[in-house]
């Protein structure tokens, strides 16, 4: 009798209860996927504590070739060089440990290279460009990583505009140095001031990622278990994956505007436009030309930050890098056009500073928008945080190596000035047709 209680079963009840079972799993899935869209404060908050992190950095690598003429430009590309052997690394590192920490973690190892230009110590530069190359390899492909997730992909343009409208608000350090020097203040004292900025943006990074990101991220990971997307990869299968996405129709386009705008020019009007100013001006001329190269590329990237999102084709959300390289051209004619007709008489010369903060304000405009559409295309393209680990370290490949390339260019070119010519209108040609081939096969698609 007790055999036969328990044998005796409503031969459904197996194929109910996995039924139940699977239904149950299915909707824990299906609710896993539901992002809840974090408040635009979040993104304010990143951006801010990024802001005051470079409103220490950027001086000191505006100044590194004045402080330090003989090693200055070639310390800043052991910089970039650094950065980018780091990328490599920085996929795997920011998987699998926490994304926020690991981006102030970063923030902290940009001191260094601070306190070197302050001090005037050519020791610690070296030091100080090694930590700070790595340091910007995990904040920089974190801050990728963070904004995706601080987003979705209706706002993808819109916060990445924001986030680098209030971040790229540091280009006022420059303005300040260039104020308190021009009123005969301390170089080393301003930095000093300067630095306090680095060392808030670094606790504020760590304040954020424990209050807002960490948490995010716990649910997101647990969503990928659920869905079964987290893939434990090494860093060779990551860098792999990384290259790959140069053949990838969708993002070459941006990749090699990246290269060209934010980096080989980027890195060009810090090491040879710099140069040009203060051979016509003084030492407030190159702060306040870096300083009108930010406000432009603040400006330039809240609009087309907003253009990004406004458009719902792909094809247009590409299209749209055609207006900041456009408007990269007509700043370097402009500077190249300056330097190559300017004068030793004392109006020629103003004339020639004034031409040159137009030519850095057209230059910033480019950057703003390739810079605030670049997060924006990398998120869209690729939402999930594995995939998004990978395109941003594809995006800093070249946007780091571009911009090594545009700090030697007083190297590489050993001021000749039409040469310099020459290969930025193959440059800007080469993007550009590549660009519209793109838009002609989608089209034809």
């Amino acid at each position: 009798m007790k055999n036969t209680i328990i044998n005796v079963e409503n031969p459904n009840n197996n194929n109910n209860n996995k039924n139940v079972s699977s239904t149950i799993i299915e909707d824990v899935k299906i609710a896993s996927t539901k992002k809840t869209l974090p408040p635009l404060s979040s993104v304010f908050f990143l951006a801010l504590a990024i802001f005051l992190v470079f409103f220490c950095f950027l001086p000191a690598q505006t100044f590194a070739a004045v402080v330090f003429p003989q090693i200055g430009s070639l310390s800043v590309s052991l910089l970039y060089m650094v950065f980018l052997i780091g990328v490599i690394f920085s996929p795997t590192i920011l998987k699998k440990y926490d994304v926020g920490i690991s981006v102030a973690i970063g923030s902290a190892l940009y001191l260094p290279f601070a306190i070197a230009v302050c001090i005037e110590s050519e020791v610690l530069l070296v030091i100080g460009c090694c930590s700070c190359g790595f340091g910007a390899s995990l904040l920089w492909n974190g801050v990728g990583m963070l904004l995706t997730l601080l987003s979705d992909q209706k706002t993808r343009g819109r916060r990445s505009a924001i986030f680098a409208a209030v971040n790229r608000l540091n280009f006022t350090s420059n303005i300040v140095l260039g104020i308190g020097l021009a009123t005969g203040a301390s170089r080393s004292i301003l930095f000093i001031f300067i630095i306090g900025f680095g060392i808030f943006g670094t606790i504020f990074l760590g304040l954020h990622a424990m209050l807002i990101t960490r948490p995010l991220s716990l649910v997101l990971n647990k969503r990928e278990e659920i869905k079964g997307d987290a893939v434990e990869k090494n860093v060779l299968e990551n860098t792999r994956d990384a290259l790959m996405l140069y053949t990838h129709k969708d993002y070459q386009p941006y990749l090699l505007t990246n290269f060209l705008i934010y980096g080989i020019v980027k890195g060009w009007l810090y090491a040879e436009l710099t140069t040009w100013v203060k051979d016509v001006g003084k030492d407030q001329a190159v702060a306040f030309l870096v300083g009108t190269y930010g406000i432009f590329l603040v400006l330039s990237g809240l609009i087309h930050g907003k253009i990004f999102d406004f458009y719902l084709s792909k094809s247009w959300k590409i299209a749209i890098f055609l207006s900041p390289l456009l408007i990269g051209a007509v700043g370097m004619i402009i500077a190249f056009t300056a330097r190559l007709s300017s004068s030793s008489s004392a109006n020629d010369e103003l004339s020639d500073v004034i031409w040159f903060y137009v030519a850095s304000a057209l230059i910033g405009a480019s950057s703003g928008g390739v810079e605030s559409c670049g997060y924006a295309i990398t998120s869209f393209l690729y939402p999930e945080k594995e995939k998004t680990a990978i395109a941003v370290a594809a995006k800093l490949y070249v946007e780091v190596f571009g911009q090594v390339v545009g700090f030697l260019f007083p190297t590489i070119f050993q001021k000749n000035v039409i040469a310099q010519v020459i290969f930025f209108i193959i440059a800007f040609a080469l993007n550009g047709t590549i660009i519209l081939r793109y838009l002609v096969v989608f089209t034809k698609e």
